[in-house]
């Protein structure tokens, strides 16, 4: 990436890498404390929206060693983000319904298949990525271990918690996207400087 325009990318992408994971704990923490699940689905919006360009510079960084893992990894994040970014809106609708009193409807939602596989199911792919990322961060940063661990964490805790209602997996995956992510935001940092 030899020009001004891929810099600044990497830049942007390093940024929005700091801010979007503590938009994504700060909502699932005011959801789980606080119950508020309208505001719980615009924070997770944001949020997940705002990683978009950081696994867009981590794949760029992954991929520098021709990891073709590293490019399957970016493809399938980038469409995990996507759905989750996306199946916000149907939240929003699930927290109105809720506070108007209409659990049927909230019920009959749930338990829409079609509904699910169209929105909640196709976000499983933002685990599967975290997972590859897993094996082609270890190109990327050779001698740590630490990041390759993270990734592993952060994709087993993401879908437990979220699947499974468990609040404790959920909170610990947001404390690992806070961890992971501004190490990949100073090595986009380091990329855009260098490149």
């Amino acid at each position: 990436m030899n020009n001004h325009a891929g810099r600044k990318m990497l830049k942007v992408a390093a940024v929005l890498g700091f801010i979007g994971p503590m938009l994504v704990l700060g909502s699932d923490l005011v959801n789980i404390f606080g119950g508020y699940k309208f505001a719980w689905s615009i924070g997770l919006f944001w949020g997940f929206a705002m990683l978009i360009p950081a696994v867009v510079g981590l794949t760029y960084v992954v991929t520098k060693n021709d990891s073709r893992v590293g490019l399957v990894a970016g493809c399938f994040a980038f469409f995990g983000l996507v759905a989750g970014a996306g199946m916000q809106a149907l939240f929003r609708v699930h927290a109105v319904l809720e506070e108007q009193g209409n659990m049927d409807a909230v019920m009959q939602l749930r338990q829409t298949f079609k509904l699910i596989a169209s929105t909640q199911m196709i976000g499983l792919t933002w685990p599967i990525g975290l997972m590859l990322f897993a094996i082609a961060s270890r190109k990327a940063w050779p001698g740590s271990y630490l990041v390759p661990a993270l990734f592993v964490v952060a994709a087993v805790s993401f879908p437990v918690g979220r699947v499974f209602f468990i609040d404790a997996a959920v909170v610990l995956s947001g404390v690992v996207f806070v961890i992971l992510f501004p190490m990949i935001a100073v090595r986009l940092l380091e990329e855009a400087r260098t490149d």
